[in-house]
């Protein structure tokens, strides 16, 4: 069965992070880390059994080197969305196996108009992939009932509990445990910093 690992949102740097968080829901961000090998650094937000990830290039030549197209999401020009699980990958075409540096394999699906895909594979009984950290003190206690990504195309033949795709303008929608409404975060077509916001 498929396990919702982690969600991802790309952003164009630092700034959006500050202007997003802690936001309407109260998330804690833990400190993050950077991605050697891949051009990337990231903060996450912690929740009861997965995480939401914030990413942003942080050395555009690595990025540009890794063969993800994490740098054409951070800047808008690709969906900025993306979800990790852990299960068997889908036998849709378009799935490719990548190590990240120094880390595990897993299967990703990174066409652009798409969101992000990738799979720790049960298939492959992969033990170098290091447990998650908790981290003291930045632990969320919501948990995520559902979430929905909203892009222009979506994946087929991806199953993941509590995950919808659905088609429409790039939006994110988090229902958590203890937050009354929804939170909404869609693509600003002014992506300054300040123009990205909950809704």
């Amino acid at each position: 069965m498929n396990v919702l690992d982690h969600l991802i949102i790309f952003l164009p740097g630092p700034r959006v992070v500050d202007a997003l968080f802690p936001g309407p829901a109260g998330l804690i961000l833990d400190a993050g880390t950077r991605h050697l090998g891949q051009g990337t650094r990231n903060r996450r937000a912690l929740l009861a059994d997965c995480y939401l990830e914030l990413v942003w290039i942080e050395s555009p030549v690595d990025a540009r080197a890794s063969g993800l197209r994490f740098q054409q999401r951070c800047e808008g020009n690709a969906c900025p969305f993306g979800v990790v699980f852990r299960g068997r990958a889908p036998g849709a075409p378009g799935f490719l196996d990548y190590t990240v540096p120094a880390g595990p394999t897993l299967k990703i699906l990174d066409d652009p108009a798409l969101p992000f895909v990738g799979v720790f594979d049960d298939a492959d009984d992969d033990r170098s992939r290091a447990p998650r950290q908790r981290q003291p003190g930045h632990r969320n206690q919501h948990a995520l009932q559902h979430g929905e990504i909203s892009t222009s195309t979506t994946p087929t033949d991806i199953a993941i509990p509590r995950i919808t795709f659905v088609r429409g303008e790039p939006k994110l929608t988090l229902t958590l445990t203890g937050v009354p409404s929804p939170l909404r975060l869609a693509t600003p077509s002014n992506p300054r910093p300040e123009n990205w916001q909950w809704t």
